[in-house]
């Protein structure tokens, strides 16, 4: 069964963010990377001590506090799910679908930071979003995306084999760092979330599994992964997300 973006989220509300990345291992290991990407970028690229913060696709709110921590004073929070905005701690939310692009509202404001995290995937018009991004974004501000990785074919391959079994399914678009290139931008792309899938369970499926995994699956963390990731390069077949960052110049 096809599910809408808005029937899915809304129903999963809360769990969702809460299962997805205490998830373990893997899903914790999504969290560090993701996080781990979110700060590097906003601390190697906004020089003052307090900015704003536009998350587009913001769901319940994982990166509210994690922003905060860094300075953010301002933080807007727009999701398609009123559900999901309902656990979010951001001063401002808006509840609206942006596959059209960002509501009219915001088109007046500027943001120091733009976060689109795991929420591109689900728009087929991203380039047309990533344009009115450029647009509300402040002369030294970032946007920071992360997104599925076109090349991550191992990942491709496991959504595909978990699609065929799954009883409900979202669609997901796979891109790469071509598919945000725009004039006067500057653009940088890294690999995240490199590992072995040592399951078929995706956000897109019920959660059956709540432990830190069997020998097998511990093996896989400390001793393949970690050496997969010597591989630092977004044509690494096991880099489920890519991160990227786009700025004017």
């Amino acid at each position: 069964m096809q599910l809408d973006i808005k029937t899915f989220f809304d129903g999963d509300s809360l769990k969702f963010n809460k299962e997805r990345w205490t998830y373990l291992p893997e899903g914790y290991a999504d969290f560090l990377d993701t996080r781990k990407f979110i700060e590097g970028s906003i601390l190697s690229n906004i020089k003052n001590e307090t900015f704003s913060c536009l998350d587009i696709g913001s769901g319940s709110g994982i990166w509210v506090q994690v922003l905060r921590q860094l300075g953010c004073t301002d933080y807007c929070a727009v999701d398609i799910s009123s559900e999901m905005l309902k656990h979010n701690g951001a001063n401002k939310k808006l509840c609206c679908d942006v596959e059209t692009g960002v509501p009219q509202v915001l088109l007046s404001y500027k943001f120091d930071i733009i976060l689109l995290i795991h929420s591109l995937e689900y728009i087929k018009n991203a380039k047309g979003l990533i344009e009115d991004c450029i647009k509300i974004l402040s002369d030294n501000g970032v946007i920071i995306i992360v997104t599925k990785n076109r090349f991550g074919y191992i990942w491709r391959g496991v959504k595909c084999v978990a699609d065929t079994f799954s009883i409900s399914k979202l669609d997901q678009n796979w891109r790469t760092l071509n598919d945000f290139k725009l004039p006067n931008t500057k653009n940088s792309v890294v690999p995240l979330d490199i590992r072995v899938p040592t399951m078929l369970n995706n956000v897109n499926d019920n959660y059956s599994f709540k432990g830190d995994g069997d020998g097998f699956r511990t093996f896989i963390c400390e001793n393949v992964n970690p050496f997969l990731k010597k591989f630092a390069s977004p044509y690494n077949p096991f880099s489920w997300h890519q991160g990227i960052t786009i700025q004017r110049i």
